[in-house]
């Protein structure tokens, strides 16, 4: 079913202090990111900061999305595993390349 967003926030999985503060804002939806902005010797660091985040809650409203690291990535595996023992509501998986992907 089509839900319309009027605004969705993308906040860094490594940044707990942003974490923290998307619980109060009024985005939409939020797209919990372990991709892009988080350095690759923090990776494991922010899965676990993502999943502590979405297991305790205080996020309701928000649909919740987890932008795993891509396909050809080291991390993707365990980014994947987490996300789905998660209560997050989808995953994002970026630089998909081909319908094979």
């Amino acid at each position: 079913m089509f839900c319309p967003r009027r605004s969705v926030l993308y906040v860094p999985g490594a940044n707990q202090r942003a974490l923290d503060k998307a619980t109060g804002l009024a985005a939409d939806a939020l797209i919990l990111d372990l991709e892009d902005p988080v350095a690759p010797g923090d990776k494991a660091s922010a899965r676990a900061a993502v999943a502590a985040a979405i297991s305790a809650g205080g996020y309701p409203g928000k649909e919740l999305v987890i932008r795993v690291n891509g396909l050809a990535t080291e991390w993707v595996v365990e980014d994947l595993a987490m996300a789905a023992h998660s209560a997050a509501d989808a995953v994002l998986v970026p630089k998909i390349g081909s319908p094979s992907d």
